[in-house]
């Protein structure tokens, strides 16, 4: 075990406490009662996203696998679509509630991500997908389908 495993553990633990005591999953506010546990969550977050940044070795994109569990989108003031939130279970079973940077989610609002997800299945192929998470901002900036011949039975 290293330092960077150490710091992106307690990284983990801290947010997770901060989307506890948030009242949204924005994590922009406080829960009413527990301010001062936001509040200092919020700042171990940040300053551990610091150091996490600092150590030799860290890297600032983080790649996983997963398979899109839910999404919702919005519609802004001129009716584009955008993503609200979305819910990606990954390889160990955990469900991670992010955001998407609109470029990423482009193929997903048009329903490409259904049709091709649909497609590879009916082939027998993994519908698993790479998900590339950039600065530990918990935002999505790109993904894409992982390659291999079958799909991994559990």
């Amino acid at each position: 075990m290293t330092r960077l495993d150490i710091i992106k553990k307690q990284y983990d633990m801290a947010c997770h406490n901060l989307l506890v005591y948030s009242s949204n999953y924005l994590m922009d506010s406080p829960k009413t009662g527990f301010e001062l546990e936001w509040k200092q969550a919020k700042a171990e977050c940040e300053l551990l996203e610091e150091w996490l940044e600092e150590l030799p070795g860290s890297f600032k994109t983080i790649k996983f696998v997963g398979t899109i569990n839910s999404y919702s989108r919005k519609l802004n003031l001129d009716k584009v679509p955008y993503f609200d939130l979305i819910t990606i279970e990954g390889r160990d079973e955990i469900v991670r509630l992010f955001q998407m940077t609109p470029e990423a989610g482009s193929d997903i609002l048009n329903g490409a991500y259904d049709v091709e997800r649909h497609r590879r299945y009916d082939k027998g192929l993994s519908t698993d997908i790479i998900f590339t998470v950039t600065n530990f901002s918990q935002r999505i900036v790109s993904w894409e389908w992982k390659e291999n011949d079958q799909k991994e039975d559990f």
